[in-house]
Formats: C-alpha cells, sequence, structure tokens
C-alpha cells in the first residue's frame, strides 16, 4: 500500500479548512456543525476560440462553479472540495456577492 495522502476537503464559512482522510457521510459533518449544509463544489473551465472578422483567433476563458447540495446520507469523496453553507441562509448568502440580480430591489 503506498503512502497516498488523498483527502476531502471541507471548507468552513469563517475561512477554516478541514481535510478528511476517511471516506464519511454528510450527516456526520452536518452532525458536527449544526446548522450547516454540506454541498459539493466543483469548478469547470472550458476555454472557446473564437474567429474574428479580421481572421485572427480570440480565445475566451469561462469559469462556471457548480455547487450541489447533498443529502445526509451521501458520502464525502476523497479528493472532493465541499463547503458548509449555513441553514439560516442556504444558498441566497453564498450567491447574493456574485449575483447581484438575486438580491431583493429596496425602493
Amino acid at each position: 500500500m503506498g503512502n497516498c495522502q488523498s483527502a476531502a476537503v471541507v471548507q468552513h464559512p469563517g475561512g477554516r479548512v478541514k481535510r478528511l482522510y476517511w471516506a464519511t457521510s454528510a450527516a456526520e459533518v452536518m452532525r458536527a456543525n449544526p446548522g450547516h449544509y454540506v454541498a459539493l463544489v466543483t469548478l469547470r473551465v472550458a476555454e472557446e476560440r473564437h474567429e474574428n472578422t479580421d481572421g485572427t483567433g480570440a480565445r475566451r476563458t469561462l469559469r462556471l462553479t457548480r455547487v450541489k447540495l447533498l443529502k445526509p446520507k451521501e458520502t464525502l469523496l476523497l479528493g472532493h472540495l465541499y463547503r458548509l453553507i449555513t441553514s439560516h441562509g442556504k444558498l441566497t448568502n453564498y450567491l447574493a456577492p456574485r449575483c447581484p440580480l438575486s438580491a431583493s430591489p429596496t425602493s
């Protein structure tokens, strides 16, 4: 057996990072952190090449972040990134700074 140090990384809302070196369920993480949900965070980077009218090609990089809330019975897999999200605001607290359209209008 090798000395592979693969871990599941769990980010807390305050910025603290915890590494789990064993498979654990989302329910165990939620039990240890009351008032929080566990979300799987994946980042996808896609590069597109567009041809301009003058024949030159321009590259554009598109970065998509996907956040998926886990069910309590799901297992956290080694090598993946997870984030704790408070149950008070759920995803609105996470998305609000990045999506100005999701904020409620003020009058």
